[in-house]
């Protein structure tokens, strides 16, 4: 919206607001109306992001015209959370935009709504969420390499998973924490907390992530200067996981990182 139009419909807003309480309630409920329109449908649209094999919303018909509604939206969609800061409508959408932002590589904009999920979630006590905000919040910093960030934002998310007892957020933040210790060439220690991921995930038969677990093992061995059998082999191991997950694409990517590494 232009910024012209924008303070108009603010003063027509304020100008029906005085006129009495009938009218405030009425702009309330459309507030709320239009609110609960975004939040249904991000979050409707992200469920076609996901990896195959996953349930879907019926609300689009397919990825292509979810991405069409995201791009459409994306401003209002951000004006949306930035005006609802610290509530559950911040909450919802900081989790629901995420991928979106970060398929169409809008990194800063990722981060502003993963902190703005984060806050959210702290101002409203919302422990279980807390953990998984951080650690969304960190995968956004690292996208802007902002690494030593994004490292410390992961490392809370591993504290608060051991905290809870959550052993499936503990190996997903172990493996965050070893791509961000990659970005700061702390090798010795990515590869430590990337072999702690994929035990951790393997045990836990989430064979998509320990498919994706693999293959940062496999980037962060090959940046260390690792034997090339040792990539490979992680490379291997990623595919394998990634077929036990019906995952085929993603196997056949690894499969072919396997015989030409990315890093070669």
């Amino acid at each position: 919206m232009h910024d012209l139009l924008r303070v108009h419909a603010q003063e027509q807003a304020r100008t029906t607001m005085d006129t009495g309480r009938a009218s405030r309630r009425r702009y309330e409920q459309a507030r709320t109306r239009l609110t609960d329109h975004y939040v249904r449908h991000a979050q409707a649209a992200d469920t076609h992001l996901h990896p195959p094999g996953r349930s879907v919303s019926t609300l689009f018909t397919g990825r292509e015209q979810a991405l069409a509604w995201f791009d459409a939206e994306r401003e209002n969609l951000l004006a949306t959370t930035h005006t609802h800061a610290h509530t559950q409508i911040a909450l919802d959408l900081g989790f629901a935009l995420g991928r979106y932002l970060d398929w169409r590589r809008h990194f800063q904009d990722q981060v502003t709504v993963r902190a703005h999920a984060l806050a959210a979630c702290q101002a409203l006590s919302d422990t279980l969420n807390q953990a998984g905000a951080w650690n969304n919040l960190g995968n956004a910093l690292g996208n802007l390499k902002r690494h030593a960030e994004a490292l410390d934002a992961h490392r809370t998310a591993l504290q608060l998973h051991q905290e809870s007892g959550d052993v499936h957020g503990q190996a997903v933040a172990w493996n965050n924490i070893g791509a961000a210790s990659r970005g700061l060439e702390r090798y010795a220690e990515a590869i430590a907390a990337g072999e702690k991921a994929v035990a951790m995930l393997t045990q836990d038969e989430d064979w998509a992530r320990a498919g994706e677990a693999w293959g940062e093992l496999a980037t962060t061995l090959d940046a260390s200067g690792a034997e090339p059998s040792r990539v490979r082999g992680a490379w291997e191991q990623s595919a394998a996981a990634y077929t036990r997950a019906g995952e085929d694409e993603a196997a056949a990517t690894s499969r072919a990182n396997a015989e030409d590494p990315p890093g070669t």
